[in-house]
């Protein structure tokens, strides 16, 4: 069976636009019941009636609208492309000068430019050179003797530079080797340099114990000591108190009295300081009354007899009476810290020793501590 087609109804030619005259493109559209229409079996496109439905099976038929969206789209893309093109010319155009020169600009033409530049310049400058002349020719000596004085002082600037880098040379050989002995004799400046040493010397002395820094001590427990070594302590104790000028001279003669007839001298603890420290920390002062405190030295403290001595030291740098000023500054404060936390009924003398070596130092910076000592009368 031939299959219909939409040009064999005179209905369809009335519908189209064509037929019609009119100017109005005709609408297309298609089937979609492919189970009882040809034209949707076929896929067919047919005009779209008043109706819109199939005239062959009357199911409303999709008007079909692809033809034209995708001649719109063409027609927006030539014309993005026809606007490219019309913007790349335009570019060109304007950019047309300057791209020649880049290409066509070779250093020759460079060199060839500065070239012509100097020209310019011997050129501009020849006439003022000539008017120069002809200035200095009519004129007089006057102007002969500034012409002159101007080439002098051009050559005094040129000799100057060059007399500076260069030592004057002498007319004779004994001369040179006279100018030459202060030359040789700048090696005996190392003498002077020999007194820089007295810099590496005085930060010994650093004044490192004049600056007074933060509190600070830590408490050790005193190495033993032989009979010698506390003799010679207690020697040194007694000339430290015969030096002391805030005691008065019955004082001293008792404590001396109290030293020399002592039956034990013990040293119990001693407090080191870092460099400049004079005060004690209150952990250090803690430390310090908790070994005090402790079973083994209230064993040898308990008689109320004893009398403890607070030897104050300081190092060896720097000024001998700066340095005994700071031990009795250390030697001050162990005192009162005990006196404020033990209570102690106990006679307490604080004595500064200064730079005295400590017996048990082996290092400077064992020397900056506080020793006390217990004596037994």
């Amino acid at each position: 069976m031939k299959p219909l087609r939409y040009e064999d109804f005179p209905y369809f030619k009335a519908v189209r636009g064509y037929d019609l005259g009119t100017s109005m493109k005709p609408r297309f559209g298609v089937c979609k019941n492919k189970v009882g229409c040809s034209f949707a079996y076929t896929g067919e496109k047919i005009p779209v009636p008043a109706d819109s439905k199939c005239p062959e099976c009357g199911q409303p038929l999709t008007v079909d609208s692809s033809k034209q969206g995708g001649a719109k789209i063409l027609f927006v893309l030539g014309l993005l492309l026809l606007l490219l093109l019309i913007g790349g010319g335009v570019a060109l155009f304007s950019l047309k000068d300057q791209i020649f020169h880049l290409a066509f600009n070779n250093p020759d033409t460079k060199q060839k430019s500065m070239e012509g530049q100097g020209n310019d310049k011997a050129v501009n400058a020849s006439p003022s050179d000539s008017q120069d002349a002809s200035a200095a020719s009519p004129s007089s000596s006057n102007s002969a003797s500034t012409a002159d004085s101007s080439p002098n002082t051009e050559e005094k600037v040129a000799v100057a530079p060059t007399e500076t880098p260069v030592p004057p040379p002498p007319p004779s050989p004994n001369t040179e080797q006279e100018k030459r002995k202060p030359v040789a004799e700048p090696p005996s400046t190392p003498g002077v340099q020999t007194e820089n040493p007295t810099p590496n010397q005085t930060p010994p002395s650093r004044d490192s114990e004049t600056a007074a820094a933060g509190t600070g001590g830590v408490i050790q427990a005193p190495a033993t000591l032989t009979k010698t070594e506390v003799d010679a302590t207690r020697e040194d104790v007694l000339k430290r108190i015969n030096a002391m000028p805030r005691f008065t001279a019955e004082e001293k003669k008792r404590l001396s009295e109290k030293m020399e007839t002592a039956r034990s001298m013990e040293r119990l603890l001693v407090i080191r300081f870092d460099t400049g420290q004079t005060a004690l920390s209150r952990a250090a002062s803690d430390d310090m009354m908790r070994r005090f405190k402790s079973k083994e030295v209230q064993d040898r403290v308990s008689d109320p007899t004893v009398v403890f001595v607070v030897a104050g030291y300081a190092d060896a740098a720097g000024d001998p009476k700066t340095n005994l000023q700071i031990s009795q500054q250390r030697a001050d404060n162990v005192t009162r810290a005990l006196k404020d936390k033990t209570h102690l009924l106990n006679v307490i003398h604080s004595v500064g020793m200064g730079s005295t070596d400590l017996l048990d130092g082996k290092r400077p910076d064992q020397n900056r501590a506080v020793e006390i000592w217990a004596v037994a009368p």
